[in-house]
């Protein structure tokens, strides 16, 4: 009896590794294009190909997430777009968590940018180098932000929606502000010049503007770290345009 009762082992073994192969395939699609849940699942996507039962109880919390969410939607509606902004002009919300990941201590990095009331390019990722500071890990990000901007602002200047103005990237840190600025790259800050100095040229050029604003404002702060429901369910309706 022990022999015949095998297969059906085996065959409960192979049923189990393809859900979590599964699994893991979703996680990592899912990281490539979802906003709301930026951190959960990014920080998941890092150790699908080397899972173990924790993490995949984890990813399979954030899929059912996903599923009781999926009929949600976002709404560009230009009749709902707030002062100072005005139907079509394009505004972004830059932020990144210093030296956060164990052990590699690279920061985590986010941006959003909005058309229309609400968001319609995202990204939220590792920063590409170390920041020894947080006035750089927060500079890394905008220039990431600023960098898309500017392809973003080109694709709609070619569709018919001119970009009359700067477009305004809202940052919580006022080191890297007055940095980017003021382009005073000496000091303790000259290494930044090497790699950031474009967004420099980007403020001078009138591509864009840094707005300073508080932390509890900062919309891209859910793509850094976990938050709680409440702030998750606030700056969600924010982000999908439904107020």
């Amino acid at each position: 009896m022990e022999d015949e009762e095998e297969p059906q082992e085996e065959d409960d073994d192979d049923q189990a590794k393809v859900e979590d192969e599964e699994a893991s395939a979703t996680v990592e699609w899912e990281s490539e294009g979802e906003h709301e849940e930026d951190e959960d699942v990014n920080a998941l996507a890092r150790f699908m190909t080397t899972a173990n039962a924790e993490l995949y109880v984890l990813s399979k919390g954030v899929l059912r997430y996903l599923k009781g969410v999926k009929s949600r939607k976002i709404v560009w509606c230009a009749s709902r777009v707030k002062f100072p902004f005005v139907p079509c002009e394009l505004y972004a919300y830059s932020d990144a968590s210093w030296a956060d990941i164990v052990p590699q201590r690279k920061s985590s990095l986010s941006y959003l940018i909005f058309c229309n009331n609400a968001v319609f390019s995202w990204k939220a990722s590792l920063s590409s180098v170390l920041a020894v500071s947080s006035a750089e890990a927060e500079l890394i990000a905008l220039c990431a932000c600023a960098a898309d901007v500017a392809y973003c602002r080109k694709l709609a200047n070619e569709l018919g929606f001119l970009q009359l103005r700067p477009t305004v990237i809202h940052e919580d840190n006022l080191g890297a502000k007055q940095i980017a600025e003021s382009g005073n790259f000496k000091g303790c800050s000259k290494h930044f010049e090497l790699r950031w100095r474009f967004l420099h040229h980007y403020i001078n050029r009138g591509i864009v503007t840094i707005k300073a604003i508080k932390r509890d404002l900062q919309l891209a702060d859910i793509g850094t770290a976990p938050r709680g429901y409440p702030q998750l369910r606030q700056m969600g309706a924010v982000i999908h345009g439904e107020i």
